[in-house]
C-alpha cells in the first residue's frame, strides 16, 4: 500500500516538473523574440516577398476633387499601357528586393477597372468607352475653369461684364476650349444655338454631344448662369448670342434686347451691356447681320469696337453675310469666325452628302446647328462618322484665332450649301427650312 502511494507521488512530481520545464522553455522563446523583433520581421518580409504582388504610385489613374486636363488622361493612359506590357512580356521572377517606400496596402477605387488581358482593347479605348458610360466622369475629366475667373471682368449695374485683365488675358484665351489644332489634316468646328432656351433640348445637347462642339448661349435663357455652368463642367466652349436688327424686320424681331439700327448709340449700349452681363464665361459673341447695319453704320462700329475692345471674339452667323462686321473685326486683327451654313437635320441622303462635300472641300469649316430632338440625334451620329474619315471636332475658338485679321473672303469660300446666294437674309442650310 505504501508502495502505491509513493509511486503515485513521484509520477505527480514528474508531471508538474514537465510542465515546469515547458513553461521555462516557451518563455524564454518569447524572451528571445521580443529582444530579437526587428530582425525577425526583416526575415519575414523577405521571405513574404515573392509571394506579394506590389501596386506601386501611379498604376492607376488618380482620382482628385475638380478637372482634370487632357494631359492628366494622356499621363495616365501611358501609365496603364507600360504597367500592361511589364506584366505581359517580364519575366516571373521575384524581385531583388522591396522597392524603398516599402509595399504599400491599395484599396483599388471602384470607378477604375482592372487592367484588361493583353488580347482585349488597349488603355485608351478601355477609358474612353468609361468616359461615354459614366457622365460625371466624362463631366470631371473635360471640365473647363468655373467661370468667372478673377481678373477678367468688371462690376457694373448691369452686372459682371468681360474685360481684358491687368496682365493682358483677354476673355477669349481665358474662356476657350484649349485645342491644338493640326493644321496638316481637315477640321471643323460645330455649334448649337438657342442654347438654354429649352430644357430639353440644352440637356440633349450636353448629353449626346461630345465636349468639342460649341454652344452658343441665348442671353433670353430664363436662367443663363445655370446652363453656362452646365456646359463648362462637360467641357463645351460657350459663346453668346448676339442679335440683332436683320433685313427681314419686323418678321424676324432680334428680341426685347436686340441691337436696333434706329436708335441711339446710348440705347444700343445700354442693351448690348445687358446681352453681355447675363452670364460671364464665353469666348466671344456670335450674330447674324447682313446689310442692315449699314444703314447706321458709324454707331455699329463703335458697337463692335466696344466688343473687340473687352478681348472677345466675333462669330458671324450668317454665310453670306456680314462683311461690314468682318472688316472691322479684321482691322483690329481679333479672333473671327464666319459659318458655313446652318444644319437644321441629317435624315436624307441629300443632306448627307451636301456636308460631307462641305468638309472634303475646304480644311477648315463651320457648321450651326438649329437645335431639334431629331437634329441632335443626327448630330451626334454623323460626328462618330468623322473619326474614320480623319477629321477632327475643334471648337469654335480654335479656327477663329487661326483666322485672325483676315477678310472675310478668305475665311468662308464658297460651297455647294451655299443654296441661297440670290437672298442675303437666309442662310443656307443642308436641309431646306420650314
Amino acid at each position: 500500500m505504501s508502495s502505491a502511494t509513493d509511486n503515485g507521488t513521484n509520477t505527480l512530481k514528474a508531471l508538474g516538473l514537465g510542465l515546469l520545464l515547458a513553461i521555462l522553455f516557451y518563455a524564454g522563446l518569447g524572451v528571445y523574440a521580443f529582444l530579437n523583433k526587428d530582425e525577425t520581421l526583416d526575415m519575414l518580409s523577405q521571405k513574404l516577398a515573392v509571394n506579394v504582388s506590389l501596386i506601386e504610385k501611379g498604376e492607376f489613374p488618380v482620382i482628385v476633387d475638380g478637372p482634370l486636363t487632357n494631359e492628366d488622361i494622356e499621363i495616365s493612359n501611358k501609365d496603364h499601357t507600360s504597367k500592361e506590357a511589364e506584366q505581359v512580356h517580364a519575366p516571373s521572377e521575384p524581385p531583388s528586393e522591396a522597392p524603398s517606400e516599402g509595399p504599400s496596402e491599395v484599396s483599388q477605387p471602384e470607378t477604375v477597372a482592372d487592367i484588361p488581358p493583353a488580347n482585349e482593347p488597349d488603355m485608351n479605348a478601355t477609358l474612353t468607352q468609361s468616359l461615354k458610360g459614366d457622365p460625371n466622369l466624362r463631366a470631371r475629366t473635360n471640365a473647363l475653369p468655373e467661370a468667372p475667373i478673377d481678373g477678367n471682368f468688371e462690376r457694373t449695374a448691369d452686372g459682371l461684364l468681360p474685360i481684358i485683365s491687368p496682365d493682358g488675358l483677354k476673355p477669349f484665351d481665358a474662356y476657350k476650349k484649349p485645342h491644338l489644332l493640326n493644321t496638316s489634316a481637315h477640321a471643323i468646328a460645330v455649334a448649337v444655338s438657342d442654347y438654354g432656351l429649352s430644357e430639353k433640348l440644352s440637356r440633349q445637347a450636353l448629353d449626346l454631344l461630345p465636349s468639342g462642339i460649341s454652344l452658343i448661349l441665348s442671353p433670353y435663357s430664363t436662367d443663363p448662369e445655370k446652363w453656362m455652368k452646365a456646359a463648362r463642367a462637360d467641357g463645351h466652349e460657350v459663346w453668346l448670342e448676339l442679335p440683332m436688327q436683320t433685313a427681314e424686320f419686323p418678321y424676324k424681331d432680334p428680341g426685347a434686347q436686340g441691337l436696333m439700327v434706329d436708335v441711339s448709340l446710348s440705347y444700343n449700349q445700354d442693351r448690348l451691356h445687358w446681352l453681355m452681363g447675363r452670364a460671364q464665361g464665353y469666348a466671344g459673341v456670335a450674330g447674324y447681320s447682313d446689310k442692315t447695319l449699314e444703314k447706321s453704320a458709324p454707331m455699329f462700329e463703335k458697337i463692335i469696337n466696344s466688343i473687340i475692345s473687352r478681348g472677345l471674339g466675333y462669330y458671324e452667323l450668317n454665310p453670306i453675310g456680314g462683311d461690314f462686321i468682318a472688316g472691322h473685326v479684321a482691322a483690329k486683327h481679333a479672333p473671327y469666325l464666319h459659318t458655313n451654313g446652318t444644319v437644321q437635320s441629317l435624315s436624307s441622303a441629300h443632306a448627307l452628302s451636301n456636308i460631307n462635300t462641305l468638309v472634303k472641300s475646304q480644311n477648315y469649316s463651320t457648321l450651326v446647328l438649329t437645335p431639334s430632338p431629331k437634329g441632335i440625334k443626327d448630330m451626334a451620329a454623323w460626328l462618330e462618322t468623322l473619326q474614320d474619315k480623319r477629321v477632327s471636332i475643334v471648337p469654335l475658338s480654335a479656327l477663329a484665332a487661326l483666322k485672325k485679321g483676315k477678310v472675310a473672303q478668305d475665311i468662308s469660300e464658297p460651297t455647294d450649301l451655299e443654296a441661297h446666294k440670290g437672298n442675303e437674309a437666309h442662310a443656307p442650310t443642308v436641309e431646306a427650312q420650314h
